[in-house]
């Protein structure tokens, strides 16, 4: 999980999620899904440039990586 304020507007979430995962490579795109019933979290999806850069990813953030392509992430929220 990934401890971001899930309350920001969509385009700043993904603002912030794109500046953190370009550490591990090129962003291609990061879709975010809709707040939670619970409003506790959210889930985004972030798809990289190569399939290396997605295990990476994946790897070091404990997201699940669907195909080689997308990373899913849990958002927690921010405290």
């Amino acid at each position: 999980m990934l401890d971001v304020d899930i309350h920001l507007p969509d385009h700043e979430l993904q603002a912030l999620l794109s500046k953190h995962c370009a550490k591990f490579g090129t962003v291609k795109f990061v879709r975010l899904l809709p707040l939670a019933k619970n409003k506790v979290h959210r889930f985004a999806f972030v798809e990289m440039s190569t399939e290396t850069e997605n295990i990476d990813l994946a790897a070091h953030h404990g997201g699940s990586l669907f195909g080689h392509h997308v990373v899913a992430f849990r958002l927690g929220r921010h405290q």
